[in-house]
């Protein structure tokens, strides 16, 4: 089954409904996150194909299901890298390595990366308790157990092409026991010398003294002892015993161990998966934070406060949740009465002035009273049991913005450790760089929608004899601002020229590009050029700016003769303009094609009369859109204001949601000469 993706934010939703219609069984949620992973990195990492899309093929055999996920990236090798979980990155590799079955990669004009998901997976063996390495590296030029050894010795910094579950072939890769003493504590060598806590401890009772005690070590680390007392402290079957509960102990306790690492590691990421489509969803970042906090509350926090940071410095509250709706007015009665104060060293404050992360694993009634500010408000926090808690910073790009405040006031159900924080520090920088990115894409798009005002007529000139109307509607998206552009210009020879275009792109791209087009037919006005030479003449600067500029535009030149209008126009790719007269609504045809694509253009001339009893009508495409029916619409609700004047005409066209709308209507009255 072949798919292909828009390399866009949205990749992963788009991935993982892809596997809705496949019968995956229980691996069915292991599969949607592995290949929400494998897309987010095809493009985070990787290069779109010329359509922008990325290829997805999903296989399903009677063994299982192999996914991949192929972009223009050529020649490109992957590098595994055991980060500190507080990292950023880093964990998508490893992710994809403990859910899949096997994983790998090839490289060379494009990159593929895919996964497997087997219904029978191999024993791992013996070499489950290299904590280092779950996964034995396929090279044929070199022994298995040399390469896993190798693998745990460099803490899986590697590049290889493909991960499979190890077999029996590396057995000789377990660590083995340690000597038995009494003692245990300080007998042991390596990563395990000096220990002086006993994670787990088993006895045997029988006697009040331990007779016999063997460490369960795995891969140099002290899991816990097993303790053989008897009334022979010198019992060789006790040392034996104590020997072989440890073999079977210590596999287990690791086995146990990664099962719920893993199962730990697949909440977090799903977690963090969900928020991170909750970041991309919106550019309005406060309705994004508050999204975020009720991803946060009851699953994470039992409340929890989102802040940001204003340019004067005072601190904003953006988003608070509780997950008792009964004490969420209590939350906020605290937080409105009670604001931040900028310049406090604790809590809030102190996290975005230093933009380091607090963790407070257990928060006492000494704490709570020196963060207190006033009696009033150290009782209401008292009321909302803060138990534990995390701050952590939301900084981008070297910049704290506000913060991240996630509260538990049962230390029973959650109390915040290391792991707590390395995610929501996750989290946090996730959000900065939303946060950072959405201001920067507004403020780009309000200097580029400034710039564009200022390169439309501020107002239209007076020509004898013609009504003229413009309006120009931005469109109701804020994240871009179009290429719609028009123009009235008087020739020296007493003609005038009537121009309306659209661009290419968005933003302060499509405001420098209508600067150009405007500049370069007024040019050609100037040298009494007629339409389809200016056109031309456009279409020449167009390519000789760059080879990635288009552009669609209609220009009329317009000669008074007595009562009527003599009118020449010329069409590059741009809808037609329509004759509106009363009990009728024709296209002016003429041919022409989009100008900046070739070197060499053809556009023909259309010369039409205009009365005082017609109005000539130009848009732009934002007045049809591209549903091919729109058009037929919009000239029956002309032919039904024809008689208006030139104003109504021009406000009775309703612009498309979706693009900008310009619209320019010349309306003859009286003499014209």
């Amino acid at each position: 089954m072949q798919h292909r993706l828009l390399a866009s934010t949205s990749i992963a939703s788009a991935a993982r409904a892809a596997l809705d219609d496949l019968d995956l069984g229980e691996f069915l949620t292991d599969a949607q996150i592995v290949v929400s992973e494998l897309a987010t990195n095809a493009v985070r990492h990787g290069m779109p194909f010329d359509d922008g899309c990325v290829a997805m093929r999903i296989a399903r055999e009677d063994w299982g299901v192999r996914m991949e996920i192929t972009d223009a990236r050529p020649y490109s090798r992957p590098v595994m890298i055991d980060k500190p979980p507080d990292r950023d990155g880093g964990r998508g590799l490893d992710m994809i390595d403990r859910l899949s079955t096997a994983w790998g990669f090839r490289s060379a004009r494009t990159t593929t990366f895919w996964a497997e998901f087997s219904e029978v997976v191999p024993e791992s063996g013996p070499t489950k308790v290299l904590a280092a390495c779950r996964r034995l590296l396929t090279d044929e030029t070199r022994p298995p157990v040399e390469l896993l050894l190798e693998a745990a010795a460099t803490r899986m910094r590697w590049s290889v092409a493909e991960f499979r579950p190890s077999g029996s072939a590396t057995a000789a890769a377990s660590a083995g026991f340690r000597a038995p003493t009494t003692n245990e504590r300080n007998a042991l060598d390596g990563a395990c010398a000096g220990a002086v806590e006993v994670p787990t401890e088993i006895e045997v009772s029988g006697a009040s003294d331990v007779a016999v005690a063997v460490p369960v070590t795995v891969a140099d680390q002290l899991l816990g002892v097993i303790g053989v007392v008897g009334p022979d402290d010198t019992s060789e079957d006790a040392l034996e015993l104590a020997h072989w509960i440890a073999g079977i102990v210590g596999p287990a306790l690791v086995r146990e161990s990664d099962r719920t690492s893993q199962d730990h590691l697949v909440d977090q990421l799903t977690f963090l998966a969900r928020a991170t489509e909750a970041l991309g969803s919106s550019l309005d970042h406060d309705k994004t934070l508050q999204d975020v906090a009720r991803l946060l509350v009851p699953a994470r926090a039992d409340w929890c406060t989102i802040n940001l940071l204003n340019d004067d410095g005072s601190i904003r509250r953006v988003a608070a949740e509780h997950s008792d709706p009964r004490t969420k007015d209590r939350l906020h009665e605290l937080l409105d009465s009670h604001p931040h104060d900028p310049d406090a060293d604790t809590g809030v404050p102190l996290a975005i002035k230093t933009g380091q992360a607090l963790l407070f694993p257990e928060v006492s009634q000494d704490l709570l009273e020196e963060t207190a500010n006033d009696p009033e408000y150290l009782e209401i926090t008292r009321d909302l049991a803060i138990r534990s808690c995390i701050i952590a910073p939301l900084e981008a790009r070297g910049s704290v913005l506000g913060t991240i405040s996630l509260v538990s006031t049962d230390l029973d159900r959650l109390r915040y450790d290391e792991s707590d924080l390395a995610l929501i520090k996750d989290l946090a920088r996730r959000a900065a760089v939303a946060i950072d990115n959405a201001r920067i894409h507004t403020s780009t798009t309000e200097v580029a929608r400034a710039l564009q005002q200022t390169l439309l007529p501020t107002e239209l000139p007076t020509i004898p004899g013609m009504n003229l109307a413009a309006r120009y509607v931005p469109s109701n998206s804020k994240q871009h601002v179009g290429g719609d552009f028009y123009d009235v210009v008087e020739a020296e020879d007493g003609s005038w020229y009537v121009i309306i275009g659209d661009v290419q792109g968005k933003g302060v791209k499509a405001a420098t590009l209508i600067g150009l087009a405007r500049h370069t037919l007024r040019s050609a006005i100037l040298r009494l050029e007629s339409p389809a030479a200016a056109l031309k003449t456009l279409n020449r600067a167009l390519n000789a700016a760059s080879t990635d500029r288009s552009c669609t535009a209609v220009c009329v030149r317009a000669v008074p003769d007595d009562r009527t209008w003599n009118l020449t126009i010329a069409r590059a790719g741009h809808p037609e303009p329509l004759m509106v007269a009363k009990g009728s609504v024709e296209p002016v045809s003429s041919r022409g094609v989009l100008l900046g694509v070739m070197d060499d253009v053809l556009i023909e001339e259309a010369g039409v009369e205009l009365s005082p009893a017609t109005s000539l009508v130009l848009f732009t495409d934002g007045a049809i859109g591209t549903d091919g029916g729109a058009e037929i619409t919009l000239r029956r609700s002309l032919e039904a204001v024809a008689s208006l004047s030139a104003d109504g005409i021009a406000d009775s066209i309703a612009p498309a949601v979706v693009d900008d709308l310009a619209v320019l209507v010349l309306q003859p009255h009286g003499r014209a000469v």
